[in-house]
């Protein structure tokens, strides 16, 4: 592994063979939603466009643009390491399913809000952009578990969850 130095102190982390080849550009760090990526811009046709490392990285090897409706996900979550062993490609859902907590939580779990109503803590999750309920529950850990078991079940690999390592696949909760 090796790092190629970005903009703002910044380093991005490149597999050793892909050092050479991406060193020959100036890459520029450019802050996503609640990520880093590397990037850089390219003149075509007398048109500025934004190249990210990671597309090119895969479009180097692979010889072709990204497959129309895919973007490249980053397994770890971190955007600045483009390594191709931490690469998969997602739809758009899938990526949306690979976020972890949105800065107007207030329960500390993924898909867990507290019903004002009830009182109860309330898990859902969202499939194809729509809500679906889970349940309403007495304990917040227990809505997050239920959460989590929806999860993985709707996004599989892509899913972003509150206990990574369930303890119920273990033993039950106490």
């Amino acid at each position: 592994m090796r790092e190629i130095e970005l903009t703002q102190g910044k380093v991005a982390f490149v597999d050793n063979e892909d050092f050479k080849w991406l060193s020959q550009w100036k890459w520029c760090v450019s802050k996503g939603n609640k990520a880093f990526y590397g990037m850089r811009r390219e003149q075509r046709n007398g048109r500025s466009k934004n190249i990210k490392m990671q597309n090119a990285i895969l479009e180097h090897y692979g010889g072709q643009p990204i497959p129309e409706g895919y973007t490249i996900d980053h397994i770890d979550g971190d955007g600045l390491n483009n390594q191709k062993s931490n690469f998969r490609l997602a739809t758009h859902d899938q990526q949306q399913q690979n976020r972890g907590l949105q800065g107007n939580n207030t329960s500390g779990y993924i898909g867990v809000s507290l019903h004002k109503k009830t009182q109860k803590h309330r898990a859902r999750i969202e499939v194809g952009g729509k809500e679906i309920h889970l349940g309403l529950f007495d304990d917040p850990i227990e809505a997050a578990h239920v959460r989590d078991a929806a999860a993985i079940e709707q996004y599989g690999e892509f899913a972003k969850l509150n206990f990574p390592t369930n303890p119920r696949q273990d033993k039950e909760v106490e």
